[in-house]
């Protein structure tokens, strides 16, 4: 993201946000160690359930447990559904929260330049835009002769 006329690395602060979001994982399942009231870990019986095996029964007999891969389905459906939103959703609410970010650029520029009063017009200044009659906005307000800049600040999205 670029501010015209900034620096860089003034955008620190929303690299490293933006650097954060990308690093993020999603992770669903039996992840905080449920447990049956048997002791067993539910992951590990879901695990058991998903992939097949041998569990020795009650009765200290071997029981076979066919493969039911309910989780390579999920897996399947999950890849679909994160496709159909990478490319639809995401990108929608990325550029939603761009636009925003930039509206927020573009109206900050402008505060900015509202409020800097700092150094003062010289009189050579204030004496020209008086002559000139070409101001449009206080005669002692720097920044704002014309008013052309300020108005002409707009803001694009680049590549999304």
């Amino acid at each position: 993201m670029i501010i015209y006329g900034l620096k860089r690395d003034k955008n620190k602060q929303l690299y490293s946000i933006l650097g954060k979001l990308c690093n993020k994982q999603v992770r669903a399942g039996w992840i905080n160690g449920e447990r049956y009231e048997t002791g067993a870990s539910i992951a590990s019986v879901m695990n058991l359930l998903n992939n097949g095996g041998i569990v020795i029964g009650e009765d200290n007999k071997a029981i076979s447990i066919p493969p039911r891969p309910f989780l390579n389905l999920a897996t399947k459906l999950t890849e679909a559904d994160i496709n159909m939103v990478w490319k639809e959703d995401f990108i929608y609410s990325l550029k939603a929260i761009l636009i925003v970010i930039m509206y927020y650029m573009i109206n900050n520029i402008k505060l900015a330049i509202e409020t800097t009063n700092e150094p003062p017009l010289s009189r050579m200044t204030i004496v020209r835009r008086m002559r000139t009659k070409k101001y449009r906005y206080a005669l002692d307000k720097p920044l704002m002769e014309t008013g052309k800049a300020y108005n002409s600040i707009k803001g694009e999205i680049i590549n999304v």
